[in-house]
């Protein structure tokens, strides 16, 4: 908007509070002259009813209406506050702004909330979006005033939070300059709430932040990272206007890429205050299931904030809606129950964003959030049709100080696979999976064995739910034999196992789900635990650890600035690592498949055919039950060994796994909460 537009704009302005509150003196400042008498003695009665005054000013033509103190004695009936009220809306209707004024040095600020919550109850509609606090007589403030509102009156928090934290300080003692900076301000209050609305977008790494930030703004004003890394580390706040609506943009860090201590989390996120948000867009991939690490900063930033002024502004936005594999209604049964207290609290607010979305449809997102944020306690139209995270669950081992047998290998065989996708899934804290991994449980005690004669690889495959666990199964073995969903809880409930033969390499495959993530019991997991242990017996020659990375092209630079705990465990497995792109051309599947079999022939070979052993007394039971079907079907220990798994992995040998459950309990495996 020009000035020459401006100039001809009508602003205005209606001036509430306490008597003595500095209100006419403000109505002054803001006009530019002196139309409202003032007076110095404090023990003369303040006036008793509206007064009106307009000037022509560099902002345009701006009215400001001074009013009367609702706590007066003749405003004592409630009727009779409802009528002034009333004529406050004729003398300035459609106000643009309402300043409350409450002194720096206030002495009864019971007094002021109470006054406050009587005009709210009576005044009726999208307060809001008018709301501005103006502190006056800033020459008293004792303190900084960030303190004084830490510290004042709870009540008058609720009070910040109705006026989306915008605030105003007058000090008459100011220079004109700065005097004039602070005018300033509330003039670019009147224009945000007039012509725009700001969006603040939290959620962890990979959720989709910045490209729904560049959605919003139809422009690609924000990074977006296409490696395991984060691209946003720090706010970042960007605009533009979109059909003559301004809308500013503030994508917020993933808190724990920050790197700092408890105390400065929570002076950062107060930080996000100053951006005014008329909305919070809570970031959650459509295809990965919500992880207790989400919900756990979700909490943190609800708590920070305030429960009240969080929820009231807060929408779900489901990313990545192209990988939608279901109608979003239908999907949302299914979500866990963490998940479900979100929707509940944000008032069953949500879109469902899709980067595939024509421009007919992103003008439809637009405009539901701009109704929104214009139209305070509006209903709120979700999307239209379209074709339980979990607490983390933490599997640990105690007494792992046990007589390990056998000579023990080097740290966790393991290659590290990225599985490339068109968008990256979330930062991984790798050593933080591998802490909590399943495989770590059941290698407690390691045994070295003779592997078989010819080339018989056993694999393990674990990493976080979504991670592309699966999807690396079927590409290793050249078929859909691991079931792929996608979608907001975990495709991978319990472990699954598969074999094939690859260019004369047998190849046996347990993919594990990712224990850290799904939305299971103590008594899941451990019988899970025990499953999956019954499967890669008699221990896996290697594990390959999965994480979700970028494009293959894109993967060398990803590395190099991959974040600590990538780059520890990378150094701890000798930088081992193969990329496989899922939705690769079968001609470059075939490629990947080629060098990753290479990758672990070469592995295999380096530790001549050993593997790491599970338990003894669960490979005992293991061999019995081997030895029991040879009999029984009269076949090879072999073919006995492979009919095994096909039964474990369907749930046809309840029994077994039992006995296995049995032993881990006993040697003390267990779930701890985190």
């Amino acid at each position: 908007m020009n000035k020459t537009e401006t100039q001809h704009e009508e602003i205005r302005i209606i001036i509430i509070g306490a008597s003595r509150s500095g209100k006419s003196t403000a109505a002054n400042v803001l006009l530019g002259k002196n139309i409202f008498q003032v007076s110095a003695d404090t023990r003369q009665r303040s006036h008793m009813t509206c007064q009106f005054g307009m000037t022509k000013t560099e902002h345009g033509y701006v009215k400001v209406l001074d009013t009367p103190d609702l706590q007066a004695p003749k405003l004592r009936e409630e009727s009779k506050v409802r009528e002034e009220i009333q004529k406050w809306k004729t003398m300035c209707p459609d106000a643009h702004l309402i300043l409350l004024a409450i002194r720096c040095d206030s002495h009864d600020l019971d007094a002021d909330v109470m006054r406050f919550n009587k005009f709210r109850r009576l005044w009726g509609d999208n307060l809001r979006r008018r709301l501005v606090v103006l502190f006056t007589f800033g020459d008293k403030l004792q303190k900084d005033i960030d303190e004084l509102l830490a510290r004042s009156h709870p009540t008058l928090q609720d009070i910040m939070d109705c006026a989306g934290h915008r605030y105003v300080i007058f000090d008459s003692s100011l220079g004109a300059s700065k005097q004039d900076g602070r005018v300033h301000q509330v003039f670019n209050f009147v224009s945000e709430l007039r012509h725009g609305f700001n969006v603040l977008i939290i959620g962890k790494s990979k959720s989709g932040k910045s490209n729904l930030g560049n959605y919003l703004l139809n422009t690609t004003a924000f990074s977006v990272s296409r490696g395991p890394t984060s691209s946003t580390t720090h706010t970042v706040t960007r605009s533009a206007e979109i059909d003559g609506v301004a809308i500013t943009v503030t994508d917020t860090p993933d808190l724990r890429n920050l790197g700092i201590v408890k105390t400065s989390t929570e002076e950062e996120i107060k930080k996000w205050y100053a951006f005014h948000p008329d909305i919070i867009l809570l970031a959650i991939r459509c295809d990965v299931c919500y992880s207790a690490e989400e919900h756990q900063m979700y909490q943190q930033i609800k708590k920070v904030l305030g429960e009240k002024y969080f929820t009231s502004i807060l929408i779900v936005a489901f990313t990545f809606g192209d990988r939608l594999g279901k109608n979003i209604d239908e999907e949302l049964k299914t979500v866990c129950s963490e998940l479900k207290d979100v929707l509940k609290e944000a008032g069953h607010r949500y879109i469902v964003f899709s980067n595939e979305d024509p421009v007919q449809d992103r003008k439809k997102q637009f405009m539901r959030l701009r109704a929104f944020a214009f139209n305070e306690g509006a209903p709120f139209e979700c999307n239209e049709s379209r074709s339980e995270s979990t607490i983390p669950i933490k599997p640990t081992v105690q007494g792992a100080s046990e007589t390990l047998h056998g000579d023990m290998l080097q740290p966790l065989k393991t290659v590290k696979v990225f599985t490339c996708q068109t968008d990256f899934q979330s930062r991984v804290s790798a050593q933080s999976y591998v802490e909590t991994s399943y495989y770590q449980v059941t290698s407690v005690c390691i045994v070295v064995l003779e592997a078989l004669d010819d080339e018989d690889y056993n694999l393990v495959l674990f990493g976080k739910t979504g991670s592309g666990k699966s999807s690396l199964g079927n590409t290793l073995v050249g078929n859909n034999v691991f079931k792929v969903e996608q979608g907001m809880k975990s495709g991978t409930i319990k472990s699954k196992w598969s074999q094939a033969t690859i260019d004369g390499v047998k190849l046996k495959i347990t993919d594990l789900p990712g224990l850290s993530d799904t939305h299971l019991s103590e008594e899941f997991i451990i019988r899970e635990i025990a499953r999956g242990t019954a499967l890669v017996s008699p221990g896996p020659h290697v594990a390959i650890f999965v994480i979700a990375g970028g494009r293959k092209e894109a993967l060398s630079n990803a590395i190099k600035n991959a974040p600590d705990s990538i780059q520890l465990i990378l150094k701890e497995v000798g930088y081992r690592y193969i990329a496989i792109e899922n939705s690769a051309s079968e001609k470059d599947k075939k490629q990947q498949r080629d060098e990753a079999l290479q990758a672990i022939r070469s592995l295999y070979r380096k530790n001549q055919g050993k593997y790491y052993a599970i338990p003894k007394e669960i490979d005992r039971l293991i061999e019995k039950a081997v030895e029991d079907k040879v009999k029984a079907q009269r076949c090879t220990m072999y073919e006995a060994a492979q009919n095994l798994r096909q039964e474990i992995a369907a749930d046809k040998q309840p029994e077994l796994v039992t006995e296995v459950e049995k032993e881990a309990k006993r040697r003390r495996w267990k779930c701890e909460i985190m």
